[in-house]
């Protein structure tokens, strides 16, 4: 998967102000990607995003995707993720077992409207620009998590120096 222009160059920006030499453009910080059945779910009792030698280390990170709706009691409706808010929607299931669904947290459409409403405020007082984005310009955008990783581990090493 290519990584979008607005990706790249916020991985770039990451690099140049934390100081941290990753290398994101040439994919040294993207983490591998392993996906949970719900099934698999089931099984366990915690879902390990990483352990503490990982972290130490500074290796790449294996990122576990799991469909979060299948974690909640309530197996037909999502329930808006504001605290207060009655509104849901319908949890979607697969019809096959390698069918691969990951429904993101649900926010309804009055708290998404208030969220970037908030939002474009803050990025406002900032004097951050934020106009015309499209889906596509979002390709890529887990692989910043390695960045944010590395850029974290190498602040806190430098700060302990």
């Amino acid at each position: 998967m290519a990584l979008s222009k607005c990706i790249l160059d916020i991985g770039e920006e990451i690099e140049r102000k934390s100081g941290a030499k990753v290398n994101f453009s040439r994919g040294t910080t993207r983490p591998t990607k392993k996906w949970i059945a719900e099934s698999e779910m089931s099984k366990m009792k915690a879902i390990h995003l990483r352990t503490a030698e990982e972290t130490k280390n500074g290796s790449v990170m294996m990122l576990q995707q799991f469909n979060p709706s299948a974690l909640l009691k309530d197996a037909g409706e999502i329930h808006c993720r504001i605290p207060g808010c009655s509104s849901t929607t319908h949890r979607l299931k697969s019809s096959r077992p390698s069918e691969k669904i990951k429904q993101d947290l649900f926010v309804c459409d009055t708290h998404r409207a208030r969220l970037t409403s908030a939002l474009s405020k803050r990025c406002a007082q900032e004097n951050v620009t934020v106009n015309g984005f499209q889906h596509d310009d979002f390709c890529g955008y887990t692989n910043l998590i390695g960045e944010l990783d590395k850029a974290f581990t190498y602040i806190v090493k430098k700060s302990y120096c």
